[in-house]
């Protein structure tokens, strides 16, 4: 009986906790959660706050030299000469000597790997003449994926209180690196790299763990201790970043809370699928009199709720001159969704079958047609 009273008290006391579960919230000072498939913000704590990204910004020195060796224009087995100015640098280093000629290989893993501050300097020199003329290309490359709270003033993220991004736009740089580079990316998932007899381990230590294979730590006494994860669990990719943390340690552990969050909080739903008609606009001239409208890909949302209130808003010409081609644009589709960070989601509408152009004769009943009504 004593027993069965304590239980009792025990489930009173939990269940409500159980119930009425408290939000996801951070230890971090900054924080952001996105869908790396959609850019859906899952969660987000201070996401455009200003910040010091620290070694972070490296991901964007890495996305230039990605963007290079993709064109063509360099090679990984290109050798990049150690100027006096990178092998002085202090911090994190890759220990390159003064007069060395790394690959871009060796270049690449001393920067993801380890965290090289000469190993930046290198690579822009080497990619620009100067690491002044790297960083106008590291800021042009910002606005082009949408970087629009963030500042780059040098190639390594060495202290500077005019070098700054947001957790949000280091969520954009993390998806366009992966999307815009698949058979690059791999190098984030290197764990160790050694150079001139001197190993050194990825300072990621969650590498490898719940889905993580990359993708850039960072750490300056300004911003703390800050990290941009990218997680893949049966095919759903998550973007976390967090900074402003006070240990490593601490660091590893929000990381995989967050990634946790996302991955065990979520549920795919899709909000307007393939085979939805959503539109069927007059064929002017078309020997078909109208063309249905659909979209190429699921909309889909993750959410945490089934029961979420959408709202569609349909746009598109109500007639269209034939000939239409199965693809074409014809018009969009926007949904909101309650409750869901950034709830708009967009896709085109497209022509699911073609439309040719009408015989003579069929064109000319049609306009006796319109004539009549």
């Amino acid at each position: 009986m004593f027993n069965l009273i304590r239980l009792i008290k025990i489930l009173f006391f939990l269940l409500p906790r159980i119930v009425f579960a408290e939000p996801y919230t951070t230890t971090a000072k900054q924080a952001i959660l996105v869908d790396g498939n959609t850019g859906q913000i899952l969660y987000q704590y201070n996401a455009n706050q200003p910040m010091h990204p620290s070694s972070m910004t490296k991901i964007m020195t890495t996305y230039l030299a990605f963007d290079e060796i993709k064109s063509g224009r360099i090679s990984l087995n290109d050798k990049f000469p150690t100027s006096e100015k990178a092998w002085k640098m202090a911090g994190s280093r890759m220990f390159l000597n003064y007069g060395d000629m790394p690959t871009i290989d060796d270049l690449l893993k001393g920067i993801i790997v380890q965290s090289g501050n000469d190993a930046c300097v290198v690579m822009a020199e080497g990619l620009a003449g100067d690491e002044n003329l790297f960083v106008d290309k590291m800021n042009n490359i910002a606005k082009k994926v949408g970087m629009i709270n963030t500042n780059f003033t040098n190639a390594s993220g060495w202290p500077d209180p005019n070098n700054l991004s947001t957790a949000q736009d280091l969520s954009k740089l993390a998806i366009a690196l992966i999307k815009n580079f698949p058979d690059l990316y791999s190098y984030h998932q290197i764990k160790q790299f050694s150079y001139g007899n001197i190993s050194q381990t990825n300072r990621n230590l969650l590498l490898g763990r719940i889905g993580v294979d990359g993708i850039k730590t960072g750490h300056t006494e300004a911003g703390g201790y800050g990290i941009v994860l990218s997680a893949l669990q049966n095919d759903r990719r998550l973007i976390a970043v967090i900074n402003g943390l006070i240990t490593d340690k601490e660091r590893a552990q929000e990381g995989e809370r967050i990634l946790n969050y996302g991955f065990k909080g979520f549920t795919r739903k899709i909000l307007v699928g393939t085979s939805d008609i959503l539109a069927k606009p007059q064929v002017i001239y078309g020997e078909s009199p109208q063309v249905k409208l659909s979209i190429k890909n699921d909309m889909e949302i993750l959410t945490k709720n089934s029961n979420e209130a959408i709202s569609c808003t349909i746009f598109y010409t109500n007639q269209v001159l034939a000939p239409i081609a199965m693809g074409q644009k014809l018009g969009t589709i926007t949904c909101k969704v309650d409750n869901i960070y950034d709830s708009e989601f967009r896709s085109d509408l497209v022509a699911d079958s073609n439309v040719r152009r009408a015989n003579f004769l069929q064109r000319l009943i049609q306009n006796i047609e319109r004539l009549v009504l």
